[in-house]
């Protein structure tokens, strides 16, 4: 499962939960290069549980990607697979849902990391 020294986030669990869907999508957007991408942020996610630096840019960044399901990527996202389905396919659609639930995720477990540094920063000069 997870070797690190914290306990696993909300964003841990929900890779975790839902690895297979999110890499098929990666697969399908982005390619390979996309595929070894999200696998490379998954397995950092096995051994890290801050959300900051590198692996907020790379969630965010694969959050661009798993948007960019009209065919226009978002800027800094490259689309360079030909996907063989339609915007308006349910697997786009699905995609766009495990994007969003993935964002939520994310953003909410951003703020509860950023308010307990501010809390340990805080008691640090207590």
């Amino acid at each position: 499962m997870f070797e690190i020294p914290s306990a696993p986030t909300r964003v841990h669990y929900f890779i975790e939960e839902h690895s297979a869907a999110l890499q098929h999508a990666a697969l399908m957007i982005g390619g390979r290069p996309w595929l070894r991408r999200a696998q490379r942020l998954f397995e950092t996610l096995q051994t890290q549980s801050s959300l900051h630096g590198q692996v907020n840019k790379e969630i965010v960044a694969f959050h661009h990607l798993l948007t960019a399901t009209n065919g226009r990527p978002h800027r800094g996202s490259e689309v360079v697979y030909a996907s063989p389905f339609e915007p308006t396919s349910s697997h786009f659609e699905d995609i766009k849902l495990l994007a969003d639930d993935l964002w939520h995720v994310f953003q909410k477990e951003c703020a509860n990391q950023s308010g307990q540094i501010k809390r340990e920063e805080g008691n640090a000069y207590a």
